[in-house]
């Protein structure tokens, strides 16, 4: 569910790709209803049991369900465009179909709807359906199959598919980048690296580091500076960190492969401005980098105008929004002639993630966003101080914070975060690594240690 988007953006449409997404979906949670992890002592029987009981206590599956019933109704509910009234000569934005409940551009809403069903299941596996054994599982798994689809899509560049090409330029006239999904990607597949040299997997490790040098690929060529940049910091945390956190585990050799791999990402990340010069985007990325610019010219002055766009949106739509993928008819609506002066013609997204929810969603699409995030933070914090004592910490469990601030910190200058792709990562980081985590000892469990 967390990968299928990512090889499906640059040749698919976003309706066949809620399809996909929902059906993923609808048998991931048949899967994990049926085959839920056995711990303990427990039969298949009693780990279905438990599973079904854990999910009706966990407060997060009803918020998931409330957040279903709240996407299900506003893609419903289209009808927001622009409107030509005869009589007045003058164009208008027309509300959704019933006025009082959240709406959306006609088409707009299935890919975010099947975003929260797939949310609501793989948040509920990660909780309760696997172990910690098979938290490893996916994130070799996911890191192998996103590294996949970024070759895929890098062979699609190379043969010169214009919707691949399209991605290259990461222009901020559409501030939504794939490479920041390969980049929380990377974050989770370097944690991957150091639990198979842990647990002595030799092929997943081999798959790995090809799988890493890869997503490093999809990083650099789908990826705007400024993004780059917040992933090259990230980087410079998780990978001394991981060392540390495995110094215990990994042996000389499997450090000095570690090592290896490390050295190979960091040849990768630089290639491809030397490999691909007659590509313009490329040698303009190269340039930026080079003169530290990390954004384009102009780019503070579009921000601040767009953003004041939004603020005037929100302020006629404070609690739900003028609606899902209105915001490019806001634009034209809203700005001024002054706003047009900065403001490209070809501008869709606002720069400010924050306020493109806010003038899109309101106040209620951001509560649930929010709901989701606290409820997550707060997981991994409580399992965190339960099982302080007990943890033996490892890379995988910083993976969760490190990805929620990197979000939170491009939210100030892209979109990305709203991606369906990203959001999905995102979660799914987040919750694997409190499923990491030791559970706490229970008083009435007669267990001698923890999971």
């Amino acid at each position: 569910m967390t990968v299928a988007p990512l090889f499906l953006f640059p040749f698919c449409g976003e309706e066949a790709i809620a399809k996909v997404l929902l059906w993923f979906s609808l048998l991931g949670a048949v899967w994990i209803v049926m085959s839920p992890s056995v711990k303990g002592d427990e039969r298949p029987h009693d780990a279905r049991m438990r599973f079904a009981y854990e999910v009706i206590r966990d407060p997060l599956f009803w918020a998931g369900l409330v957040l279903v019933a709240f996407a299900g109704v506003r893609s419903l509910n289209g009808g927001v465009a622009f409107v030509y009234d005869a009589e007045t000569y003058s164009w208008s934005l027309s509300l959704p179909t019933i006025e009082i409940l959240p709406g959306c551009v006609d088409g707009a809403g299935t890919l975010p709807f099947s975003m929260s069903v797939a949310l609501l299941v793989l948040l509920q596996g990660f909780r309760h359906a696997l172990d910690r054994r098979a938290v490893v599982g996916y994130l070799v798994s996911a890191s192998v199959l996103a590294g996949f689809s970024a070759i895929v899509a890098v062979a699609a560049m190379s043969y010169g598919s214009k919707s691949v090409l399209s991605l290259v330029e990461c222009s901020y006239h559409t501030p939504y980048f794939i490479g920041t999904a390969y980049g929380i990607h990377f974050i989770c597949g370097f944690a991957a690296l150091f639990c198979c040299v842990e647990e002595k997997m030799v092929a997943a490790e081999l798959l790995t580091v090809v799988s890493l040098v890869a997503m490093v690929l999809g990083l650099v060529l789908f990826s705007p500076p400024a993004t780059l940049a917040v992933f090259a910091l990230a980087f410079i945390v998780v990978a001394p960190l991981s060392f540390v956190l495995h110094r215990k585990d990994v042996s000389g050799a499997g450090s000095l492969r570690c090592m290896l791999a490390v050295a190979l990402i960091l040849l990768s990340a630089v290639s491809p401005f030397f490999l691909c010069d007659e590509s313009q985007a490329m040698v303009d990325r190269r340039d930026a980098i080079i003169a530290v610019k990390m954004l384009p010219d102009g780019f503070m002055a579009t921000r601040r105008a767009l953003s004041g766009i939004a603020l005037n949106v929100w302020k006629e739509n404070p609690w739900l929004g003028s609606g899902l993928g209105s915001f490019q008819l806001d634009i034209k609506y809203f700005a001024t002639p002054e706003s047009w002066s900065v403001i490209s013609p070809l501008q869709t997204s606002a720069t400010f993630g924050w306020w493109q929810l806010l003038a899109e969603r309101g106040i209620l699409g951001l509560l649930m966003l929010a709901m989701t995030c606290g409820f997550l933070i707060f997981t991994y914090v409580r399992r965190l101080v339960l099982s302080f004592e007990a943890a033996h910490f490892r890379s995988v469990h910083i993976l969760g914070p490190l990805v929620f601030l990197v979000l939170a910190a491009m939210a100030f200058v892209d979109c990305s975060f709203l991606r369906v792709d990203v959001l999905l990562a995102g979660a799914a980081a987040m919750s694997l690594s409190a499923a990491a985590l030791p559970e706490a000892r229970r008083a009435d469990s007669n267990a001698k240690g923890v999971r």
